[in-house]
């Protein structure tokens, strides 16, 4: 019973596989420019990560050294068999403001967007920031 189980898995991990060799995998990217400082920028960032959404949160979070630099992960709560996605987050100062730069990265497997997810992921982040600014 196990052999035949393991048998009718491997055209799908071969799938799998390839999928991710060869794959690219789905990125977006947006930008917003709030007239406050590169700190405060950075608490409110921090804030809206600690917070996460109503239907996913953010873990394995990491500050650059440069504390202008922010990695962490999606992951989704509804639909924990989602794939994570990762979520990279750049601050930089510009006149005494300060520019947040928000891009979306899917895991390699993933083709398309085709229900917008990862624009989505960036809009909710950045309004939640602006909210918080």
């Amino acid at each position: 019973m196990l052999l035949i189980f393991v048998i009718n898995l491997l055209p799908i991990a071969a799938v799998v596989f390839y999928l991710h060799r060869t794959g690219s995998g789905v990125s977006r990217e947006d930008t917003t420019l709030l007239k406050i400082s590169e700190a405060e920028a950075l608490g409110e960032v921090m804030e809206v990560l600690r917070r996460g959404h109503l239907t996913y949160r953010y873990v394995n979070t990491v500050v650059g050294t440069d504390g202008r630099s922010i990695d962490t992960r999606i992951r989704p709560l509804l639909w924990p068999l989602f794939l994570s996605t990762a979520l990279r987050i750049e601050l930089e100062c510009r006149d005494g403001a300060t520019q947040i730069s928000v891009a979306t990265r899917s895991q390699k497997i993933i083709r398309g967007d085709v229900f917008h997810f990862y624009d989505r992921y960036i809009q909710n982040f950045l309004g939640a920031v602006r909210a918080r600014s």
